[in-house]
């Protein structure tokens, strides 16, 4: 388990993995972009990322974001 905080208009490369992982976002709003395309995300919202799935995360331009990122063991890099 870890905490990722991005400033406002910030964003995590856009990238895949082998492991699925679980999102609790515990602050602020944004986007993820899953499946192709892009989801609304505020604090409360929780996403599931399969493995191998191309995602990122942004934070609104107007907003900070920060999300608890949940891996099994094998993602815990």
């Amino acid at each position: 388990m870890r905490l990722f905080e991005l400033e406002p208009g910030g964003y995590t490369p856009k990238h895949s993995h082998d492991w699925p992982h679980i999102n609790w976002i515990a602050g602020g709003e944004g986007t993820l972009y899953l499946d192709g395309r892009e989801h609304a995300i505020k604090a409360g919202d929780y996403a599931y990322v399969p493995n191998n799935a191309p995602h990122q995360f942004k934070a609104a331009e107007n907003s900070p974001l920060s999300f608890i990122c949940i891996v099994p063991e094998e993602g815990d890099v």
